[in-house]
């Protein structure tokens, strides 16, 4: 009797001293990897089809500086991912696609190479995108509404959050 509890508390011992390695293993991978967890979460995409293939596929993340006190002095900045099948469409720099944030045209758009360090914790990329970092001003609400215009496709909206979603 005396045997068989002493087993289980080894096995017992064997599980929790793994368990731990594993946990600690897993925490690091995260913190290492929780800023581009965190720009996922604020990852929208759209895709503008014709026959049923595919023309137009873009992806907007969210820059969010919440962690400014305040924020009326910062842009909304916007990591945007283009890729244009036909490359009919254009890029953002031209007028056949174009953005608006809650009603407002962008401020600057500026294009980025693919090794920019910007992109660097961005999930979607490919070698057929085009990139741009795209800024806004300061909006004083809590949900932002990303329009996209297309003069050959109907217009689409992504929509973003400032805070969690589960406070709004």
């Amino acid at each position: 009797m005396m045997k068989q509890g002493l087993i289980w508390l080894s096995i017992g011992f064997i599980i929790v001293g793994c368990s731990s390695k594993e946990a600690t293993e897993l925490e690091k991978e995260y913190k290492a990897k929780k800023y581009s967890y965190k720009l996922l979460q604020n990852t929208e995409r759209v895709q503008f089809k014709e026959d049923n293939v595919t023309k137009i596929l873009l992806t907007a993340t969210y820059i969010n500086r919440d962690n400014f006190n305040n924020r009326k002095h910062f842009d909304e900045i916007f990591l945007i991912g283009l890729y244009d099948g036909d490359e009919e469409v254009g890029s953002l720099t031209t007028k056949r696609l174009s953005l608006e944030l809650n009603g407002i045209a962008p401020t600057k758009i500026t294009p980025l190479e693919k090794g920019n360090s910007r992109l660097k914790h961005i999930s979607f990329i490919s070698a057929w995108n085009q990139f741009y970092e795209v800024h806004f001003k300061y909006v004083e609400a809590s949900r932002l509404t990303l329009k996209i215009k297309s003069n050959h496709f109907k217009n689409k909206i992504l929509s973003f959050s400032k805070v969690a979603r589960y406070q709004l």
